[in-house]
């Protein structure tokens, strides 16, 4: 019954369509009863001198029967298995919808490839009980329930005899349908486990060549590919020795009809064209037996990917609108952390952080690798929500900030850019409908123009899964060009340029300063250079902030700032003395 409460709403949405073709299976089935009450009239009919005429009858009508059952299943197929796509469908679609609404946690929580397996393999296994299961079950019910009455009108005790593997068959089904379920669950688990490896050694690809890895990882994918192959096995045993069990019952059930009946038939109790007619309901009736141990094979395999499409469903996402929550009139950029304290699994991360960022300045944050910087800039678009303290926006508490209105304010670029496989005009103009002079301009800022002739075909220039054929400072400088085409009033840097050199470095810089006139910015970075124009600058350590100033004013106090800027000035000293003894 859980199969079929969270279903129900979509199979309502399509209610008529499913009516119809249930309608027309209905109708169906009784013409296919129909045809072994001819059959047996005729054979009646020739004992007692059936003329020409009437046997033409016979044979027309039985004709008839078949076209009308075949026509009508057809409709059948057309109304029924068509819900069940468009119930794929849509499903399918909550699903996507349901796990791209979901917070950071959930993505942290579950591999990519199982999430991709249950939002393909499974529904796809939950629309087959929908459609084929559907109509099987409903057609074996109808046809053994008339078929077994218009039985026990020819013959009690016949029909009697050849109901005598239903109770078997019952205790079969209640035996092997949780196992099956089981089984099946597990099948699917290690079929996510199994794309999931797929997807990391596709994505990875560049790493296995440069590390010469080629052979372990694929006696990795064999063993992978072993456990899928042996859970398989184990369902499939299980789940074929089901045929050969019903098979045989039945037989076994038929055998003796055929002998009880002939012994009636020779007694006088029924006729010949009845026990013809009887057999022909044993042969009618024994395929919607066989088939329903194959629906309910069918029906634990959508229970187990049901479940699995259940437990997605069924995560609520941790970050959220509040009840009643309006958008801003206007969002300016101004930042404020009020004693923000935040972790993770109850790690912490950041502590007490009070920092005020006026609307329109520039705040840099700098400090050692695991410090939680980039947990800090998170936290302004409600990636996470703080455990203590609190985060403002214009004034505004960010939980008091619709999150489509706060997240369209805030134009982000972490620290690995990501690259849809879509053309470079494409990726820059990404997220909404940018006007085409603001993705030029973006390109330009952010200084990949120079680039462009480079590439096959410009902007149209296909850059592959993830950026695959770009540099590392090409897809950041593509990132960095996406987020200033959106011109949001917040924009937020994080480690973005770590792939570029520092006279390029500089120039996008210049051009970001020229950019966010008027608007909000915040930049991490290791680069002193990236940093010292900042408005304000802090400095992380252990989620403390330890500094804050200008550059001069840090560097004025020698503490830990001005200990990088001699260090990386010392480095670039060394690399200019180096090159010189070079050249």
């Amino acid at each position: 019954m859980r199969f079929f409460t969270r279903l129900w709403p979509y199979i309502l949405r399509y209610r008529f369509r499913m009516s119809v073709g249930l309608l027309a299976l209905a109708a169906a089935s009784g013409a296919s009863i129909m045809a072994p009450y001819v059959l047996g009239r005729a054979v009646d009919g020739l004992r007692e001198g059936v003329t020409r005429r009437e046997l033409l009858f016979f044979a027309g009508l039985t004709i008839g029967i078949q076209t009308i059952d075949s026509g009508l299943r057809f409709v059948t197929r057309v109304f029924v298995s068509g819900s069940s796509r468009k119930i794929e469908y849509d499903l399918r679609n909550d699903v996507y919808a349901h796990i791209q609404s979901l917070d950071q946690k959930f993505f942290q929580d579950n591999q990519t490839g199982d999430l991709m397996a249950r939002v393909s393999n499974d529904v796809t296994t939950i629309r087959e009980i929908l459609g084929p299961g559907l109509m099987d079950l409903c057609r074996s019910i109808l046809l053994f329930v008339a078929g077994l009455a218009i039985m026990l009108t020819i013959d009690v005790k016949l029909a009697l005899l050849a109901a005598m593997p239903l109770p078997l068959i019952t205790l079969l089904f209640v035996w092997v349908g949780s196992v099956i379920e089981k089984r099946f669950h597990a099948v699917q688990t290690q079929f996510g486990g199994l794309t999931t490896f797929v997807q990391e050694n596709f994505s990875g690809a560049r790493v296995i060549k440069a590390y010469v890895q080629e052979e372990n990882e694929a006696a990795a994918f064999e063993r992978e590919a072993k456990a899928f192959e042996k859970a398989n096995l184990a369902w499939a045993r299980l789940s074929m020795a089901l045929w050969p069990l019903l098979t045989v019952l039945i037989g076994i059930s038929t055998v003796i009809v055929i002998y009880a009946g002939a012994m009636e038939v020779k007694s006088g109790a029924i006729t010949l064209g009845q026990f013809v007619q009887f057999n022909s309901y044993i042969v009618l009736l024994s395929m919607p037996m066989v088939n329903l141990g194959w629906t309910l094979n069918m029906y634990q395999q959508a229970a187990a990917s049901m479940e699995r499409v259940e437990e997605v469903l069924s995560r609520r996402p941790a970050v959220t609108d509040a009840p009643g929550v309006r958008p801003l009139p206007e969002i300016r950029g101004g930042i404020g952390f009020e004693g923000v304290s935040f972790g993770y699994f109850n790690r912490p991360v950041l502590h007490d952080i009070t920092l005020d960022v006026p609307a329109g300045s520039m705040l840099a944050i700098v400090g050692p690798t695991g410090t939680g910087k980039t947990t800090l800039v998170s936290l302004i678009a409600r990636v996470y929500d703080v455990k203590a303290g609190r985060i403002t926006i214009d004034g505004h508490d960010v939980r008091d900030v619709p999150l489509a209105q706060l997240h369209r304010a805030v134009a982000f670029v972490p620290q690995e850019s990501f690259l849809f496989s879509a053309t470079l005009e494409e990726n820059v103009a990404w997220g909404g409908d940018v006007d085409p002079a603001h993705v030029q301009q973006a390109v330009d800022l952010a200084q990949l123009s120079n680039d462009l002739p480079q590439l096959p075909r410009g902007m149209q220039t296909m850059v592959g899964e993830r950026g695959v054929s770009l540099s590392g400072g090409q897809k950041q400088r593509t990132a960095i060009a996406r987020a200033l085409a959106r011109e949001a009033p917040i924009l937020i840097l994080d480690d973005a340029l770590s792939h570029v050199d520092a006279y390029t470095e500089e120039r996008i810089l210049s051009g970001v300063r020229r950019y966010i006139a008027g608007r909000t910015a915040v930049i991490i970075a290791h680069r002193v250079s990236a940093v010292k124009w900042a408005d304000q600058i802090v400095v992380l350590e252990s989620g403390r902030i330890v500094e804050r100033g200008t550059h001069d004013e840090l560097v004025a106090r020698d503490g830990p700032y001005a200990q990088l800027d001699r260090r990386q000035r010392l480095e670039e000293q060394l690399e200019d003395d180096g090159g010189d003894g070079v050249s």
